[in-house]
């Protein structure tokens, strides 16, 4: 009799905690898709935001872009037989951008339109009958 009573004891014990257990895999699985639903509009939110705001990071985050940036303290300047050691930032700011203009070899420069093209790209006269709506 003692067996019998600890197998019945034994077998709601078991149901009790199968019913716990789907219980709290229910509540596991409603708050799990709570956070993904927060965590998703967030980032829309964000994104938006971004979009509005700074359209560098929005581009970014669409891109999956992490911002890759070198900071230069100092630069060394080869004028001939001679170098100069610049730490001044807005000098180095200056020589990086002239660099940078002029690393692939050349310099824009005013040019004149070959005529083949002048007409295409001369300025029409503008009517404000361009402006009216024809109805």
């Amino acid at each position: 009799m003692n067996c019998h009573v600890i197998q019945s004891t034994l077998k709601e014990i078991k149901s009790a905690i199968t019913e716990l257990y789907n219980l709290i895999s229910a509540i596991n699985a409603k708050e799990k898709a709570e956070y993904q639903t927060s965590t998703i509009r967030k980032f829309i939110e964000q994104r938006c935001t971004n979009y509005k705001e700074n359209k560098y990071a929005m581009l970014s985050s669409a891109l999956s872009c992490t911002r890759r940036r070198i900071t230069l303290d100092r630069i060394i300047i080869n004028n001939g037989p001679s170098s100069e050691l610049i730490i001044d930032p807005d000098t180095i700011a200056v020589h990086t951008t002239e660099h940078f203009r002029t690393v692939a070899g050349g310099r824009h420069q005013q040019m004149t339109l070959p005529h083949r093209w002048a007409k295409q790209y001369s300025q029409e006269p503008i009517s404000m009958t361009m402006f009216t709506t024809t109805s």
